[in-house]
């Protein structure tokens, strides 16, 4: 939510082709057998999202934040490794 809120002119994945796609299946997945699509489907598409990003990429994080969630283990080390962009936390 906080990203959302804060996005501006950025993108999140919810905002591309990809992340609609996804959110569609998802939504697909959870009206016919009952369950969320598994997570490294989720990892994976992050990962090409963060891959993709430039410059600075502001980050919003609530002060709940999971740390073993989907930012930190994935999203932010592929742009730590990359160099693609720099991480701006407010």
């Amino acid at each position: 939510q906080a990203a959302i809120a804060g996005k501006g002119s950025g993108k999140i994945i919810s905002d591309t082709i990809g992340g609609k796609a996804l959110s569609a299946l998802e939504d697909a997945s959870l009206k016919y057998l009952g369950k969320r699509l598994p997570k490294g489907v989720w990892d994976t598409a992050s990962a090409v999202f963060a891959a993709n990003s430039k410059g600075n990429v502001p980050v919003f994080l609530s002060e709940s934040a999971n740390y073993s969630g989907t930012f930190f283990t994935v999203e932010a080390r592929v742009i730590e490794t990359l160099k693609n962009a720099t991480l701006i936390f407010y």
